[in-house]
C-alpha cells in the first residue's frame, strides 16, 4: 500500500467521524430543543428574563465549524451540492436583519429582547443547515427520519401525562408559574399543549408529522413495523383531537387533500388504505364530538376581550389591514407588530400576535421582506414537481402535504413564525431537499 493510498484512507475516516460527529449534535440538539426546553434556569439580562436549554447550547456548539469554515474559507461546501431553495431560505433570513434593525431603532428598550428572538428563530435554520452539510446519502437521511419519529413519540407521550395527569405534567415540564400565569391549569384537561405552552403549536407539529408517519407505514413490508407506525398515526390523531385547535383542524383536511392528490395515480390498493385511514379520522372525530365540540363552540363565539374567539379574530385583522398603510415600506420591526396592533387595539395584549402568517410577515418586515416570504413559500411549494424513486418521492409529498397544511393555518395564526414550529419543519425540509438533490443528480448512495 503506497502513500497516497494511506493519506486517501485517513481522510476518507476523518470525514466519516466529521459526519457521524455532525449526526450526533443535530440529532441531540433537536431531542434537547424539543423535549427538555427549559433544561436550564432562566437567563436575566437586565430587565429581561429568557427561557433557554442544552439544546441552545448544543445547536450553537454545533454550528461553530460551520460558521468558521464560511469566515476561514469564504464558503461552505453541502455534501449534496447548493440549490435554489438553499439560496432563497438564506436570503430570507438575512433579510430579516432589516427588520431586525428597524425594530432596534424603533424600540431600542426591547433590544435585548428582539435579538434575542432572532437568535431563536435562527436555530430552525441552524439545523437546516446542519443537516444539509450532513447528509449524503440515505443511510443519513433515514437515520434523522428516525430521530425526528423519535422525539414526535416524546412530544405525544408528554401529551398524554397532561391529559392523565396535568399535575404531574406541570412538574415535567418545570415551567409552572410561567404555566400558571398564561391560565393553563383552567384548560389543562381538555386542550393539550405538550412541551409547547400551546395547543396549536402542538396540533400543527402533529399535522406535519402524520403524513410522514404514513408514508413510513405504507413503505414497511414487516408487520410489526406497520402496526407500531399505524398506532402511532391513531395516537397521533387522537391527541391532535384533544389539543381543539380549529386552526389545525382546517389544515389537517388541506393536508390530507394534498395526500390524495399525490396519490392520485397509485393504485386501487393504496387508495383503498387512504380512504381506511380517512374513515377511521371522521369516526375519531364523532366519538370525541359529544366531549369536545360544546367547548369549541364556546370558545370560539364568546364575546371579545376573554380569548381567542372568531369575533376577536376578525376585529384584530381589520386593525392589521389599517396598518399596512403605515408599515408598507419598512414594517414595525421584527416581532414588534404586536406592539403595532397593541398601539390601536388596547385590549391586544391579552390575546397578543396577529393571528395570521402573512400578515405578521408584511407588519413585521414591510413590503420586500414580505415578497421574499412569499417567494420561499412558493420555492418550497415547487419541489412537488420533482420525481423520485419511492419511498423518497413519497416522503417527498408527505412533506408538501404537511406544507399545504400549515399554509392553511397560517391564515389564522403566526404558523411560519413559530420558531418550535419551524424546528420541526426546517429538519424535514433539511432531510427531503438533500434527497431532492441527491436523486436529481449522482442518485442515491449508501
Amino acid at each position: 500500500m503506497n502513500n497516497s493510498e494511506v493519506n486517501s484512507g485517513k481522510k476518507t475516516s476523518t470525514k466519516s467521524s466529521a459526519l457521524t460527529l455532525n449526526l450526533f449534535f443535530i440529532s441531540s440538539s433537536f431531542f434537547t430543543l424539543i423535549l427538555l426546553p427549559n433544561s436550564l434556569s432562566l437567563l436575566r439580562l437586565g430587565r429581561f428574563e429568557f427561557a433557554w436549554g442544552f439544546g441552545d447550547i448544543i445547536l450553537f456548539l454545533a454550528f461553530l465549524p460551520f460558521f468558521g469554515e464560511i469566515i476561514l474559507k469564504g464558503k461552505t461546501k453541502f455534501l449534496s451540492g447548493v440549490n435554489r431553495l438553499d439560496k432563497v431560505l438564506l436570503l430570507y433570513f438575512i433579510s430579516l436583519l432589516f427588520p431586525v434593525g428597524i425594530a432596534l431603532v424603533r424600540y431600542p428598550g426591547r433590544a435585548i429582547f428582539t435579538i434575542a428572538g432572532y437568535l431563536k428563530y435562527l436555530e430552525a435554520l441552524i439545523i437546516y443547515l446542519l443537516i444539509r452539510r450532513s447528509v449524503k446519502g440515505k443511510n443519513q437521511a433515514n437515520y434523522l427520519l428516525n430521530v425526528f419519529i423519535f422525539v414526535i413519540i416524546g412530544v405525544l407521550i408528554i401529551s398524554l401525562v397532561q391529559k392523565g395527569a396535568p399535575l404531574r405534567f406541570l412538574s415535567i415540564i418545570r415551567s409552572q408559574s410561567r404555566t400558571l400565569q398564561q391560565g393553563y391549569i383552567n384548560s389543562l384537561q381538555w386542550r393539550l399543549s405538550g412541551p409547547f405552552f400551546n395547543p396549536n403549536t402542538l396540533a400543527e407539529v402533529i399535522l406535519l408529522a402524520v403524513p410522514l408517519t404514513w408514508a413510513l407505514f405504507e413503505f414497511k413490508s414487516n408487520v410489526y413495523n406497520r402496526l407500531f407506525y399505524l398506532s402511532l398515526i391513531m395516537f397521533s390523531i387522537i391527541i391532535f383531537i384533544l389539543t381543539g385547535s380549529r386552526e389545525a383542524y382546517l389544515g389537517f383536511l388541506g393536508m390530507l387533500l394534498s395526500l390524495v392528490y399525490f396519490k392520485r395515480s397509485s393504485s386501487l390498493k393504496t387508495k383503498k388504505i387512504y380512504i381506511f385511514l380517512i374513515i377511521i379520522l371522521l369516526g375519531l372525530v364523532l366519538f370525541y364530538r359529544f366531549y369536545l365540540m360544546h367547548r369549541i363552540v364556546e370558545y370560539t363565539f364568546r364575546q371579545p376581550g376573554f380569548g381567542y374567539s372568531a369575533i376577536v379574530r376578525v376585529k384584530l385583522w381589520e386593525v392589521c389591514i389599517n396598518l399596512m398603510d403605515k408599515y408598507w415600506l419598512i414594517g414595525a420591526g421584527f416581532g414588534n407588530s404586536s406592539i403595532a396592533i397593541s398601539e390601536a387595539l388596547p385590549w391586544h395584549s391579552s390575546i397578543g400576535g396577529t393571528h395570521n402568517t402573512f400578515f405578521r410577515a408584511f407588519l413585521d418586515g414591510g413590503i420586500f421582506v414580505f415578497g421574499i416570504f412569499l417567494f420561499l413559500l412558493f420555492r418550497i411549494w415547487s419541489l412537488h414537481k420533482v420525481k423520485l424513486s419511492e419511498p423518497w418521492n413519497c416522503y417527498k409529498n408527505a412533506l408538501i402535504s404537511g406544507f399545504v397544511g400549515l399554509v392553511i393555518t397560517g391564515f389564522f395564526g403566526d404558523t411560519f413564525q413559530n420558531s418550535e414550529l419551524m424546528i420541526f419543519f426546517m429538519f424535514l425540509l433539511g432531510v427531503v431537499n438533500s434527497i431532492y438533490y441527491l436523486a436529481r443528480g449522482k442518485g442515491l448512495r449508501k
